[in-house]
């Protein structure tokens, strides 16, 4: 089994249902993404996620070549500003061949990552509540699957002053639910 299979075969244990994989037709520069609608996944909550970037991203990976990653996110509803906003986060980190580890952020300058909403920065974290664990490859190589959420320009000045054990600090005070896209932001930084 290649690696792209064995993901495959990962995704389907892990979050259970039959993903939708959603191409790109209208914008052939992005690609395509495995989607789970609420009533699929086993948390239920709309999940989106990246299908073969841990074999596209070829970074400085310190372990070498054959260890990646996949990205997921999940939302309490999903919305096409939302998956066409994850994709190009996806295609961006291919074409500038980015390895993000867990705590890492991308951020464009001086603009939202979603249409309509405040976000700035994606934060990669590792996988939500242990969904999706690392997956050991038969080839000896490894693939991490981590949670991108949205934030705001307030939380990561934070956490690029503070550190992420200090944002989690705030969010275990304030306690936003991440998987909200019409979440503000959280009282304590404001």
């Amino acid at each position: 089994m290649d690696s792209v299979d064995a993901v495959d075969a990962h995704y389907r244990k892990c979050v259970g249902g039959e993903p939708e994989y959603v191409r790109f037709a209208q914008d052939r520069r992005l690609i395509g993404l495995l989607e789970w609608p609420n009533e699929s996944s086993k948390i239920g909550l709309h999940i989106y996620a990246t299908f073969g970037l841990h074999a596209l991203v070829h970074g400085n990976h310190p372990h070498g070549h054959g260890h990646g990653f996949e990205i997921f996110a999940a939302v309490d509803a999903g919305t096409d500003e939302f998956r066409r906003a994850f994709a190009m986060m996806a295609n961006d980190l291919i074409m500038d061949q980015t390895f993000l580890r867990p705590g890492e952020t991308v951020t464009y300058e001086n603009s939202r990552i979603i249409e309509g909403l405040q976000f700035t920065s994606w934060l990669m974290l590792e996988s939500y509540d242990d969904l999706l664990p690392d997956l050991a490859l038969n080839d000896g190589g490894h693939v991490v699957f981590m949670y991108a959420t949205p934030i705001f320009r307030e939380e990561a000045q934070y956490l690029r002053e503070n550190g992420l054990e200090a944002l989690f600090d705030v969010w275990e005070k304030d306690n936003p639910r991440l998987e909200d896209l019409g979440r503000g932001v959280t009282p304590s930084l404001c």
